[in-house]
Order: structure tokens, then C-alpha cells, then sequence
């Protein structure tokens, strides 16, 4: 499990260091959305990109990487305030969730908790909750509809939101039978692979690639837990 948690950190600084330098424009944009003055643009990428990199750069230092994870979770944690008021879809929340749960377990890890299985059940909870709501936007709105239109898939929205909201209640039945475990999270992994596809195809942007990719990983991880792949690491 510190395996895994070790192998983050590098994913985490790599994905803050890809928004903050070739999608800085982006950034801008957002920031002036919630009504914050460009020095605070400036003030938070130099903070997360030092906080990402720091655990990097001082391995040897458990000190500075127990408090670049809390720094880092806190940031983006901050983050979720702004995106309410500024009334986003519940997809724009998914790439800072991304990243705060990582820290959150980083920070956790380091302070010398025992994560294995808190970690597990929570990333079942939190997985579970995603795909719930995944599942009923994509059945009730309208831009739903627009989306699946533009990746020329609107025959299949209906179907990917009933299989979003059923492994979504598979994933919490699996914390007691480990069989729904294995096939919700296997199925929601291939679901989130079909899904870069699909972004693929129509050329999207790589930073709109970020929520599935993080799903997929998250549920590819659970299910070869739940199949034994990472017992004693």
C-alpha cells in the first residue's frame, strides 16, 4: 500500500506541473470566473507546484513531504468553494477530487497511519459516490445529452448512466460480498477506458482527459486489490 501511495507523488507533481505550465491560459480564465486578481493565480501555482515537487526533490525528508501533503490537500480542498459559486458542472470538481484524495492519503501515510484498509473502503465510498452522481447527471441533463451527441454516442447515454449508477451500488455491496466488488470496479475501469476512447476520437484536450483516466486507475486499482494483486505490499 506505500507502494502506491509513493507512486502518486510523482503523478500528482507531474499533472500540477502540466496544468500550471501548458494550461496556464486556462487557469487565468478560471480564476478571473470566481473573481480572484491574477496575483492570486500566481501566488497558488508557484504554492501547488512547490508543495508537488517538494516530496520529489527531498525523499530523505519525511518532514517536508508530511507537510507539502497537508499544504497540498488544503489547496485543494479550497478549490471545491469556488467551483460551487461559480455554479460548475459536478465534472469540473472531479480533477481537483483527483487530487486531493491522494494527498489526503499522502499526508495520512506520512503521519504513520495504518492505510490499508481505510484506505481501500474509502476509495470504494468515494468511487461509489463519483459514479452515483456520474450516473444521474448523465441521465437527466441536458448538456449530457450535447456531449454523448459530440462524441456521436447518444445511443448509449441512457445505458452508460443506468451501468454508472448499478456499479455504483456494486461497489458499495462489494465492501460485503468481494465478487461485486471485482465486477463493478473491473466494469467501471473498462467503462472509463471506452470513455478516453471516446476523447480520443473527437481530439479533446489532454486536461479533459483527467477525470477518467483518475477513475480508471482508481477502479483498475480496486479491483486487483480485490483480487489479491497488491496483498503484502
Amino acid at each position: 500500500m506505500q507502494m502506491l501511495v509513493s507512486a502518486a507523488r510523482p503523478l500528482i507533481a507531474g499533472s500540477v506541473l502540466f496544468v500550471r505550465v501548458f494550461r496556464f491560459e486556462n487557469i487565468v480564465k478560471k480564476f478571473r470566473e470566481y473573481d480572484y486578481a491574477d496575483m492570486f493565480v500566481t501566488l497558488t501555482g508557484a504554492a501547488k507546484v512547490a508543495l508537488s515537487t517538494l516530496p520529489i526533490v527531498a525523499l530523505s525528508r519525511a518532514e517536508f513531504t508530511l507537510g507539502s501533503a497537508r499544504a497540498r490537500a488544503a489547496l485543494t480542498l479550497g478549490a471545491q468553494p469556488s467551483h460551487f459559486r461559480a455554479r460548475h458542472a459536478p465534472r469540473s470538481y472531479a480533477p481537483s477530487f483527483a487530487l486531493l484524495t491522494p494527498s489526503l492519503f499522502d499526508a495520512a501515510a506520512r503521519s504513520g497511519w495504518d492505510v490499508g484498509s481505510e484506505l481501500r473502503t474509502a476509495l470504494v465510498l468515494g468511487s461509489s459516490l463519483a459514479f452515483l452522481g456520474y450516473g444521474v447527471h448523465c441521465l437527466v441533463a441536458p448538456s449530457m445529452q450535447l456531449e454523448f451527441a459530440r462524441y456521436r454516442l447518444a445511443h448509449l447515454r441512457v445505458l452508460t448512466g443506468l451501468l454508472e449508477i448499478l456499479a455504483g451500488v456494486g461497489l458499495v455491496a462489494g465492501l460485503r460480498w468481494p465478487l461485486a466488488l471485482q465486477l463493478s470496479s473491473g466494469g467501471l475501469a473498462l467503462l472509463m477506458g471506452f470513455a478516453l476512447a471516446a476523447r480520443l476520437r473527437v481530439g479533446d484536450a489532454l486536461s479533459l482527459w483527467i477525470p477518467a483516466a483518475a477513475l480508471l486507475v482508481l477502479n483498475g486499482y480496486l479491483c486487483l486489490s480485490s483480487l489479491g494483486a497488491f496483498d503484502g505490499t
